[in-house]
């Protein structure tokens, strides 16, 4: 009889979460820092969107709703169309990372 191996997803608790994006950002032996994966952590993390999605997004895809922020995609994977409300402090993050990156570009 063979065995078979019984595969559970685990989820990270905030502070493994934590803890991850800020290896990222510090950079560890033999990696240097990268904000760039510490942001796509960041976002994934706070918009539960998976990684292909994430890097399609642009910051205009976020716009505001009223008094708050809205985000609409078509997911890559499942070809779904979803809706949802962006947390102001999500919006704030991504125009503050936008912008940075833009100066960076024009340097």
């Amino acid at each position: 009889m063979e065995a078979t191996m019984n595969k559970k997803t685990k989820a990270l608790t905030t502070e493994q979460y934590k803890e991850i994006i800020q290896t990222m950002r510090e950079g560890f032996s033999g990696c240097l820092p990268n904000e760039r994966i510490a942001t796509a952590l960041v976002l994934e993390g706070n918009l539960g969107l998976r990684i292909s999605d994430i890097l399609k997004l642009r910051p205009c895809d976020i716009v505001r709703d009223g008094d708050r922020y809205r985000l609409e995609i078509t997911e890559q994977k499942t070809g779904k169309r979803r809706v949802f409300t962006v947390p102001l402090v999500i919006q704030q993050y991504i125009e503050i990372i936008a912008c940075a990156t833009i100066s960076a570009v024009k340097i």
